[in-house]
């Protein structure tokens, strides 16, 4: 048979059990896409539905799709991987990732291993330096659907390498030293450490000892619970352990401890190995009442302890805690300290003299190793930058300058102070740095003459932490991140740098007053940089006001200018300035998240900023800066002013040929094509269609939950308006080659049905095939199994024939020559191999008949001719044997 008929065969088997087996039997049976789940589960009252609705199950979004979802409501489905109702805390996994969401678990009724469906409300957009903490799921609802029979598989991780930001939520293997245990709220929280990082782990109380876990060893299997501050780095991990066989401690058999100077913590990468390390040295400043600064002959180091203890200043001490990463420094946790006679501060250091650095260039000079073994620096310079709130400076002698990182000590640095700084090298981020410095103060200094900043300096990096200038038209002053510090952008002749004002500048009004002004900047040159240590931008670090001195005032105000058209925008001309703010007026045709788009008789334009009271259809003015976009410009900081509401615009029709130049940028337009494809997401609909012969994309975002997408078939035609948005041939952002586009509707009411799609469609026909080739396959079955029972009628009928001519011959044999000994064979119907028996029965008998006669006539011949007794001859014999002779 062939196998294309058998793959038939047995896939119109399984589709005639899924269709008629018992509710019952389905319950065990899942069917698993990336986007679509067809969950067949055991009876639960959440979840009583009928078979058909459970053939067409819904549709879900993974929790990767949650990055580019539009806010607004949302479909998961995962495993519970940790439920708490303590903390009102649930992580849910599946198979692109993790998050978790507050809520109770007794709330829902569900547990760790539920497979639940959540259905909620996506407030914030995603921001990826947050991962998907910055989410905010709201309005949940949670329904289980069954019962996981595994947790997903965790990842191995370490307390110094955790899982990337994407991964945040999932579930973590990890190794690592106790270094601090106490019960909280029910839990046991646990500090682990390793490779100089700390993590929390928060564990379930089932009422251990835990007086003899301190540097003892633990193995744990949790979900990944950290926090992140707005530009990106990690402020906290945490892991949660759900169950007690979770976990396992095993006690540490070593309880020596080593003894280190400080500048052997930097130098020796073991001492951070997890395990207490001891330093000696005297305090030198008492930071807060649980920490304090410890200096020795090398450097300085924070000490911080779990309970509040003064040390006087000058009190020598030996310190027992845990090496622990912060920056490029070095600090230690979970002290104990004990004083300790002064003679005994210069054992801790076993090193050998080693002559110091004295200039910044000797440190710049040393290679990565050289400068990652921790060498002794001794360097006397100005201070051109501090940062209290960061803990870091910029120092500069006569041979360059140099980033420092230095620990709080209650010393107010500031710039234009002449110090001594000894400490240690570090190979930096960028370049090389000093580390752990304790300061000699010489008074006041005089700053240096800043150096300009060229092109060159910009790609080179040769500027990195030097006093320099550079001169430029400022931006508006925005706060950076959620810190006491402010940016802005400078537009300089070579291009944008950021400029970052430190928390020490008070006269933030007068930074803002210069809006759109040409200024010179003075401050140091910092390096932007990525994770490769290379170069990527320049920044400009100012902590002073008097850094920034007006050139050229700006406009008083920025709607009292001459408008410009859109198309003119970035053009050339001899008066033109495209650093500064320019006025443009037109039309909103949309409005979105942070944007808006306006439309003038020459053109559209995208416009980014603060979006309230502006309505689509309002004539506005908006002043900004114009920037290069994707293909043409967009606005950004701008300002608006509604000048009239419900100006009336009409869209323009294009075709996608009319399109191909570009003329139709962020405007409002009209295009005709057929559906060839309907994408439908939670909060989107895409569309692909075909106009003319091309190909281009619709997408609708449906921006609250009373509006819905509407239903579209395919092959229908449709008269589309939106916003065209051009996209450069090959992805590349600037060119004025041919280029693609794709339309963004404003509402569903911009998608109008012009002709109905033909019911004869490629979906029909292809249901219809399916029909036919069922109809097809079955009655080919019922033919084949006719035929079956028809050949083996006339099997049995030659068998019957083959049965009935053996028995005549057989009968023949016995008639004819009176021989019993022949056989029939046993075949054919029920009635002739009945016969057969009966006949090979009665030749059995008749030959048996006959044996018992030879015997009886044989024997009866010998009792006639010889004695009885003596088995001898008798006379009848002799007789007879005399009558044969004669």
């Amino acid at each position: 048979m062939p196998v294309h008929f058998l793959a038939c065969r047995r896939g119109l088997f399984i589709l005639s059990v899924v269709l008629f087996l018992p509710q019952s039997v389905l319950a065990q049976v899942e069917v698993s896409k990336p986007r679509t789940n067809l969950v067949w589960q055991r009876t639960l009252p959440a979840m009583q539905v009928p078979l058909v609705d459970l053939l067409f199950a819904w549709k879900h979004d993974s929790i990767q799709d949650l990055r580019e979802l539009p806010v607004g409501p949302v479909r998961l489905e995962g495993v519970v991987t940790y439920a708490d109702a303590n903390e009102k805390k649930i992580f849910i996994q599946d198979e692109t990732g993790a998050i978790v969401v507050n809520g109770s678990p007794k709330t829902f009724s569900i547990k760790a291993g539920d497979v639940i469906h959540v259905e909620a409300r996506k407030t914030q957009s995603y921001n990826p330096l947050r991962s998907l903490l910055s989410l905010e799921l709201e309005d949940l609802k949670i329904m289980p659907v069954r019962t996981s029979l595994q947790l997903p598989t965790p990842i191995v991780a370490l307390p110094g390498l955790f899982p990337e930001k994407d991964k945040n939520g999932i579930r973590v293997q990890l190794t690592g030293v106790v270094h601090y245990a106490t019960r909280e709220k029910g839990h046991i929280r646990v500090i682990i450490g390793g490779a100089g990082e700390e993590l929390d782990a928060i564990l379930p109380d089932n009422q251990v000892d835990i007086s003899h876990w301190n540097n003892a060893r633990i193995r744990m299997i949790g979900v990944d619970d950290s926090t992140f501050f707005d530009n990106g780095d990690r402020s906290r991990r945490q892991l949660w352990v759900q169950n007690a066989a979770d976990y396992q401690v095993e006690p540490n058999g070593s309880t020596s401890v080593l003894l280190y100077s400080i500048r052997g913590l930097y130098s020796d990468s073991h001492s951070r190995d997890g395990h207490p390390v001891r330093v000696r040295g005297r305090v030198v400043a008492q930071i807060s009442p649980s920490s304090f600064l410890l200096e020795d002959r090398w450097a300085t180091i924070v000490c911080d302890l779990d309970t509040v203890t003064h040390l006087a200043v000058g009190t020598a001490v030996e310190v027992t805690g845990y090496p622990i990463n912060q920056g490029l420094r070095i600090e230690l946790y979970h002290i104990s300290a004990a004083p300790i006679s002064s003679q005994l501060i210069r054992e801790a250091d076993k090193d050998q003299d080693v002559a110091p650095l004295t200039t910044i260039k000797a440190v710049h000079s040393l290679d990565q190793a050289r400068a990652n073994s921790a060498l002794p620096v001794r360097v006397t310079g100005v201070i051109t930058y501090n940062d209290p709130s960061w803990h870091q400076m910029f120092l500069q002698d006569s041979t360059g300058g140099i980033y420092l990182q230095y620990p709080q000590d209650g010393t107010e640095y500031l710039a234009g102070q002449k110090v001594t700084v000894i400490g240690l090298t570090n190979p930096g981020e960028f370049a090389a740095a000093i580390i752990a410095p304790k300061f000699i103060h010489h008074g006041k200094g005089n700053l240096p003459r800043p150096i300009p900043i060229t092109a060159e300096a910009m790609t080179s990096g040769t500027l990195d932490s030097q006093f320099t200038v550079v001169t430029g038209v400022m931006h508006p002053l925005l706060p950076l991140d959620t810190t006491d510090h402010a940016h802005f952008d400078l537009y300089s002749a070579f291009g944008p740098i950021q400029v970052v004002v430190g928390p020490v500048v008070l006269d933030l009004n007068y930074l803002r007053s210069l809006d759109d002004a040409t200024v010179r900047v003075r401050g140091v040159c910092g390096t932007l940089f990525n994770n490769r240590r290379q170069l990527i931008g320049i920044q400009i670090l100012i902590d002073s006001s008097s850094d920034i001195v007006a050139l050229q005032p700006a406009p008083p105000d920025p709607f009292q200018q001459s408008g410009v058209p859109i198309h003119d925008l970035l053009k050339f001309s001899s008066q033109g300035e495209f650093r500064h703010r320019v006025k443009v007026t037109g039309s909103v045709t949309t409005v979105g998240d942070g944007f808006f788009y306006i439309q003038d008789s020459s053109g559209g334009l995208q416009v980014r900023g603060k979006t309230p009271g502006v309505r689509v259809g309002d004539l506005v003015e908006a002043a900004g800066y114009a920037i290069p976009g994707g293909y043409s410009p967009v606005m950004t900081d701008a300002v608006t002013r509604v000048v009239e509401h419900n100006a009336s615009l009409a869209a323009e029709e294009m075709t996608p040929l009319k399109a191909a130049d570009g003329r139709f940028d962020s405007k409002l337009v009209t295009i005709d094509g057929r559906l060839l494809k309907v994408i439908q997401s939670v909060n989107a609909q895409t569309l692909l269609l075909k106009s003319n012969g091309y190909t281009f994309n619709a997408q609708l975002s449906l921006r609250s939950p009373d509006e819905r997408a509407p239903a579209l078939e395919e092959g229908s035609v449709l008269h589309l308006t939106g916003i065209c948005a051009v996209q450069p041939t090959g992805g590349l952002r600037f060119t004025k080659d041919a280029v693609g586009f794709r339309l963004v509707i404003r509402s569903p009411q911009d998608i109008q049905v012009l002709h109905a799609a033909p019911w004869w469609t490629v979906q029909r026909t292809l249901a219809l095939s399916t029909v036919a080739v069922v109809i097809t396959f079955t009655w080919i079955i019922f033919l084949r199994r006719r035929v079956a029972r028809q050949t083996a009628a006339l099997g049995r009928a030659a068998d019957k024939q083959k049965a009935t001519q053996g028995l005549i011959k057989a009968m023949q044999d016995v008639t004819g020559n009176k021989r019993f000994t022949s056989r029939v064979p046993v075949q054919g119907g029920d009635e002739i191999a009945l016969l057969s028996v009966e006949f090979n029965q009665m030749l059995a008998e008749l030959q048996q008949r006959d044996t018992e006669k030879a015997e009886a006539e044989s024997k009866l011949q010998q009792q006639a001719t010889t004695d009885e007794l003596t088995g001898l001859p008798n006379r009848r014999l002799l007789s007879d044997r005399l009558s044969q002779v004669l």
